[in-house]
C-alpha cells in the first residue's frame, strides 16, 4: 500500500522504492491529464464515445455489422477506454475509430433513414451533428497523429508498466525511451509542418501523380516512420480531402 511505500521511504530516505505498484495509476493519471489538456484528443474520444452509442450495441450493432459487410469493409467492435489497462485499452481508441471510419460514415446514413422511419433514441439532428464532427477534416487529421503518438510512444510504456515486470531498471528504461521519443517527435512535428506548407504550394505546380509519389517517398523519412497513418493520409489531405 501507499503507507507501506511512505514507511519504506522514511527508513531507506536514499534508497529506493520498495515497489512500483502505483505506477501504472500514475501513467494513467499523467495521460488522462494531458488529453484533457488538449480539446482535440478530448474531442476524438467523445466522437468514439458518440459512434460507441450508435453502433456499440443492441440494433446499432447489427447495424453495423450490415453496412460492413454491404459496402464490402472489414470492421472491428468499437472499443472504448476502460477496465484496469486503460492507457494500454486508450492507446487502441483512436486507430480503432479510423479502422471503421469507411463503416461509420456510411452507418451515419443508415441510422438517419432509420430515424426518418421513426426507429432509434437518438434525434436525427444529433445524428447529423455526429456525422459533420466526424467528418470535419482537422479531426480526421488530428486523429492520425494522435493514434501515431499513443501507439508509437504511449502504449509500448504503459505495456511495460502494466505488466507483472518487477526489475525496475526495466521500467526506468521504457520511461527513458518515451521522453526521448516524445522530445524527439516534437522536433519532427516541426519539420511536419515545414513540409506540409512546402507541399501547399507545390501543389499548384505538380501534378497529382508527382506530388502522391512525393508524399510517398516522405512516408520513408524520419518523420514519416514516426507518424506512418499521418503521413499515409497526407495525400489525401492536401488533394483530396472529400
Amino acid at each position: 500500500t501507499k503507507a507501506v511505500e511512505l514507511t519504506w521511504r522514511a527508513l531507506h530516505p536514499r534508497g529506493m522504492w520498495c515497489t512500483e505498484w502505483d505506477k501504472l495509476h500514475r501513467v494513467d493519471n499523467g495521460i488522462m491529464r494531458a488529453i484533457r489538456a488538449c480539446p482535440a484528443a478530448e474531442e476524438t474520444l467523445d466522437l468514439v464515445a458518440a459512434a460507441d452509442s450508435l453502433f456499440g450495441m443492441g440494433e446499432g450493432r447489427v447495424l453495423f455489422g450490415a453496412v460492413a459487410e454491404e459496402i464490402n469493409e472489414e470492421c472491428r467492435r468499437i472499443s472504448m477506454p476502460g477496465g484496469t489497462r486503460k492507457v494500454v485499452y486508450l492507446s487502441a481508441v483512436p486507430g480503432n475509430l479510423l479502422f471503421n471510419y469507411k463503416t461509420i460514415s456510411a452507418g451515419i446514413h443508415a441510422r438517419i433513414k432509420m430515424k426518418e422511419q421513426g426507429r432509434g433514441k437518438q434525434s436525427k439532428g444529433a445524428i447529423v451533428a455526429i456525422g459533420r464532427r466526424l467528418s470535419s477534416l482537422d479531426f480526421v487529421a488530428f486523429a492520425t497523429l494522435f493514434d501515431d503518438i499513443l501507439s508509437q510512444f504511449v502504449r509500448p510504456l504503459a505495456k511495460v508498466v502494466q505488466s507483472n515486470l518487477l526489475e525496475m531498471a526495466i521500467i526506468s528504461k521504457a520511461e527513458d525511451r518515451f521522453f526521448r521519443g516524445i522530445r524527439s517527435a516534437r522536433a519532427l512535428l516541426l519539420t511536419t509542418q515545414r513540409l506540409l506548407m512546402v507541399t501547399t504550394l507545390l501543389r499548384q505546380w505538380l501534378r497529382p501523380t508527382e506530388l502522391r509519389e512525393f508524399l510517398w517517398a516522405q512516408c520513408f523519412s524520419i518523420a514519416g516512420r514516426t507518424f506512418p497513418t499521418f503521413y499515409r493520409s497526407l495525400f489525401n489531405f492536401i488533394v483530396d480531402p472529400a
